[in-house]
């Protein structure tokens, strides 16, 4: 793997909301370690808040759905599309529409994409191979 590979998702893993959730948190326990109780009960309460508010299903389908919704379904295919790119991850979703693509273009090929990660199987393989298993070469 590639270091600027290694490092977009060091960085991410930063940015996502519990890991922000955790460091606000620690924060506080620092205050709390060093009898400063008002900002302690800031940081911690903000914390808990926060999270409470990012993990209820409205609010994250509601900060979600402007990037979710900005590109609609592909209806009318091009003449000239010869291939659909199959994504890794949210492997469900994205298989149902690969397979209306797929159905409505005749002779189209399917790639798959994915990285192993830990497994010793790349999802691209893995995704190719559950393809294969429901008749499509």
């Amino acid at each position: 793997m590639s270091f600027t590979f290694i490092l977009k998702k060091v960085v991410s893993a930063f940015i996502m909301p519990l890991p922000i959730t955790l460091i606000i948190f620690l924060i506080g326990l620092y205050f709390l370690y060093k009898k400063s109780y008002n900002k302690s009960k800031f940081f911690i309460s903000f914390s808990i808040i926060f999270l409470s508010i990012i993990s209820y299903a409205p609010f994250s389908n509601m900060l979600l759905a402007p990037l979710e919704n900005k590109y609609q379904k592909l209806q009318n295919i091009p003449k000239n599309v010869q291939y659909i790119v199959f994504l890794g991850g949210d492997q469900p979703n994205r298989g149902w529409e690969v397979l209306r693509l797929y159905n409505k273009m005749k002779n189209a090929k399917i790639i798959t994409s994915g990285y192993a990660g830990r497994a010793n199987i790349p999802e691209a393989i893995k995704t190719a191979n559950i393809l294969k298993n429901i008749g499509i070469n």
